[in-house]
């Protein structure tokens, strides 16, 4: 499933989730199996252990930073169906700086980027600093509520698809 798209969080946690469960049981066995062969943790089984361990508490942590995240509801989704696939992205956890802000639906006019976000703590300022770092001057506008974003869009007009693609890789390409 790629970024962007519906569905993204709940399946990028399910992996992250599954691939951790997977490797920290394989670190249990490899460990305690190693313990009954050789009888001490200075063998080549505890070193295997660990190695495994770290990639598996790299999912774990994924998982954990997207665990208060969910994906949309098929009828927010389906409610903006009528768009331009390359102006509207679904699901983004931007990455700013040392936060991670949740933006639930990106709409790309050709006035303004019109997010869809229930986090509180996210800004037009944020997202505007992080595109001008790209190159990217746009207004950026912020709703609360799918029935704000809905009007907002109605009253826009579309951008071109190119313009519109590189706004989005730019958004999704800081997305977990």
């Amino acid at each position: 499933m790629d970024k962007g798209s519906v569905g993204y969080i709940d399946s990028v946690k399910r992996k992250n989730l599954k691939y951790a469960i997977i490797g920290l049981s394989a670190m249990v066995v490899l460990y305690f199996t190693g313990l009954v062969i050789v009888g001490s943790n200075g063998s080549s089984w505890t070193l295997f252990s660990v190695l495994i361990a770290l990639p598996a508490a790299q999912f774990l942590t994924r998982y954990i930073s997207l665990r208060g995240f969910s994906s949309l509801p098929q009828t927010e989704m389906l409610e903006l169906d009528y768009l331009n696939p390359e102006a509207i992205a679904y699901e983004l956890a931007l990455v700013i700086g040392k936060k991670t802000y949740y933006v639930r639906i990106a709409v790309i006019t050709e006035n303004q980027i019109t997010l869809y976000s229930t986090d509180s703590d996210i800004t037009s300022k944020i997202v505007m600093d992080l595109l001008r770092q790209k190159g990217i001057l746009s207004q950026v506008q912020i709703c609360k509520d799918i029935d704000s974003l809905k009007k907002i869009v109605k009253s826009l007009q579309m951008m071109g698809t190119t313009e519109a693609k590189a706004i989005k890789e730019t958004l999704i390409g800081n997305a977990l």
